[in-house]
């Protein structure tokens, strides 16, 4: 059995034993769906179609609803020493009950246990070297593979199969309870602000400065920034990454807010420019194990990837604002679009377009709508009704720009086209002036998630493909994460979206659609041809008239000259008839290769008369003559020979 047919397997067993599954990414603990353990289901109709065969989606099964799992974190080298935590826990209070566990990839330890606690949810780090998932959570199960290679297995004894899920013993369920514990607020006390992903690091870093300053040492800071970390941040980040960030604080002079001073990388003191607290530009220059590694998240799994830019271009009449039309009535809706994968699901997103082309009234809501947009969750700005000009300073890189997303918070906006957002004093074909006024948008991305689909016109220049096919700035290309190109394939009324630029994932199937009476947009199918086969293909298409005009020349020419003529004399003749010299190269290439004629030479090289010679083929074939067959050469021959030598 394959492993894929053994995931497979194993999701379905899971399932039927009420285990809510879900795929991870292959080899993986990030969540291969929208919404990760959210989408878990015991649907066998969704789990076939996730572990279809096309992917080695690991398998993860999502905790909660009575099922809370032990995280042991064992791996000595990096100091992870779960295993003896675990152990002194144990002889404090009894060893853990025989239940179902999970030798890890990583090396750790899986211990499930029967819980339906909802307080129980996501604990990291509530024991050195121990962590929980409960509500909200997930684990990786076997047979999936770890990253190393290493596959996750049962312990032999301790299986689902042979072992029943045993109760969470009170002591243990107390100690996960004690660590998610807060002092209680007053009535008048106001609950924090949550920080979410983007903000945490920076939020807690900032923290930690202040408390340097006070000259606080770096365990009170640790403290300190823990306790904020459980309080405020969403989710909150692992304990390490939060001991990286004290320890980052702890470069600092104690008491900073008196006149301290920065430290340099080699520990000696640097003045800082202002006395209140250690330089920000220094503080922005932080080593590499003081990064925490994040993985792509996609609003369209492999083809537009959250929170940065992505680019539609096109030639006009093929259908761009219809493709994001129907892209954002699927995101808006929380429904399917053509370009997601088999079995995919999401949630309902917000959704914001700017366009300065189509009317909303007139165009835009009748094709949303019929494409089954939820209206309450896409906003576009009124253009019509903006008596003032207040929209007309909504560009690229303004303040205007930014107060409108930071305030409506899309997950997704489009922009259509590039030039009714460009200011208007930048030079679009200046090599780095778009990506100036456009970089924006990748901090506002990285702030509060929203992704940008800018959608741009091709350019027609004849041999132009990829980044050359962009109009207008290839720092449009540049800048973007992801590119897509559509076209017309050969077919009537089939049209390409093709995947031209990956940054965070491998070139996806180009996606094959049609759009019909309604505007509406239909898949087609899938295939590995891309945006610069289509357009050479276009082109041969447009010069096939003119060939094919171009060997009728050359045959009734042939025939009217007896049926042979000199290659070269040939040549002259149809270029003065006016076909270029490409037209007449093809045009002679299908000839012979359909077998209507053929070349052969008289004379030689080394006598330096050789010539070439083009003659017909009769229908049934070309048969060879004897010696004494009068040719058309004869006559050519013998009246060279009465003329003498020239």
């Amino acid at each position: 059995m394959s492993h894929i047919e053994l995931l497979r397997k194993h999701a379905n067993w899971y399932a039927r034993r009420g285990l809510r599954v879900f795929p991870c990414k292959p080899r993986d603990k990030v969540p291969a769906t929208a919404h990760g353990c959210k989408d878990a289901t015991t649907d066998p109709a969704r789990i076939a179609a996730w572990w279809d065969g096309t992917y080695l989606y690991n398998v993860g099964i999502a905790t909660g609803g009575g099922v809370v799992v032990l995280d042991v974190d064992v791996n000595h080298a990096a100091g992870k020493y779960g295993d003896e935590t675990l152990a002194e826990l144990e002889r404090e209070h009894g060893p853990l009950p025989d239940t179902w566990m999970c030798l890890t990839g990583g090396g750790g330890v899986h211990y499930y246990f029967a819980c339906d606690d909802p307080a129980l949810t996501v604990g990291t780090g509530f024991a050195p070297g121990l962590d929980y998932r409960g509500a909200g959570g997930y684990v990786v199960a076997p047979p999936s593979l770890h990253e190393s290679g290493r596959e996750y297995e049962w312990e032999a004894a301790h299986t689902p199969a042979n072992t029943a899920l045993a109760p969470l013993p009170d002591w243990l369920h107390s100690l996960m309870l004690e660590g998610r514990k807060q002092a209680p607020r007053t009535r008048t006390e106001a609950a924090p602000e949550k920080v979410q992903e983007g903000g945490r690091n920076d939020t807690l870093y900032r923290l930690a400065c202040s408390l340097r300053g006070k000259g606080l040492g770096e365990a009170g800071i640790t403290a300190a920034l823990l306790a904020e970390n459980r309080e405020r941040c969403v989710p909150p980040l692992p304990v390490a990454e939060v001991e990286k960030i004290a320890k980052s604080a702890g470069r600092y002079e104690r008491g900073s807010t008196e006149g301290g001073h920065a430290l340099n990388w080699d520990g000696t003191a640097e003045p800082s420019h202002r006395a209140d607290s250690p330089d920000q530009l220094f503080s922005l220059f932080k080593p590499l194990s003081e990064y925490q590694e994040e993985e792509a998240e996609w609003i369209v799994p492999g083809w537009i990837p959250k929170g940065q830019i992505s680019l539609i271009a096109a030639d006009g009449g093929i259908g761009k604002t219809t493709l994001w039309c129907h892209i954002i009535a699927a995101l808006s809706s929380g429904s399917t679009c053509i370009l997601d994968p088999p079995g995919f699901t999401r949630e309902p997103m917000k959704i914001t377009f700017m366009t300065t082309e189509d009317s909303v009234r007139k165009k835009l809501h009748k094709k949303l709508r019929l494409a089954g947009a939820n209206m309450n969750n896409i906003i576009t700005p009124d253009f019509a009704m903006d008596r003032a000009g207040l929209l007309r300073s909504l560009n690229f890189g303004t303040e205007e720009m930014d107060r409108v997303l930071r305030y409506l918070k899309p997950v997704l906006c489009i922009f259509d086209p590039v030039q009714g957002f460009t200011p208007p004093k930048v030079n679009m074909g200046s090599r780095n002036e778009m990506r100036d006024c456009m970089a924006p948008l990748i901090s506002i991305g990285e702030d509060i998630g929203t992704t940008a689909l800018v959608v741009c016109h091709t350019n027609k220049r004849r041999g132009a493909y990829g980044r050359d096919r962009i109009a207008d700035s290839a720092d449009l290309w540049d800048i973007s994460r992801s590119v897509m190109m559509a076209g017309f394939t050969e077919d009537k009324g089939v049209r390409y979206l093709s995947n031209e630029k990956n940054n965070y994932a491998p070139l996806q199937e180009t996606v094959l659609f049609t759009i019909d009476a309604d505007e509406q947009v239909h898949k087609a199918g899938t295939t590995w041809k891309r945006d610069r086969e289509y357009v050479q293909g276009a082109e041969i298409s447009k010069a096939a008239p003119v060939r094919e005009d171009c060997k009728a020349f050359i045959l009734q020419t042939l025939e009217e000259a007896g049926g042979v003529m000199p290659t070269a004399t040939l040549e002259e003749t149809a270029k003065s008839a006016g076909y270029s010299f490409s037209a007449i190269t093809r045009a002679k290439k299908e000839l012979k290769a359909e077998r209507a004629l053929k070349h052969f030479q008289t004379g030689s090289a080394k006598s330096g008369d050789k010539v070439w010679h083009m003659q017909l083929v009769s229908p049934e074939g070309f048969t060879e003559v004897s010696e004494d067959t009068p040719t058309p050469f004869d006559e050519d021959l013998r009246q060279t020979s009465l003329d003498g030598p020239e």
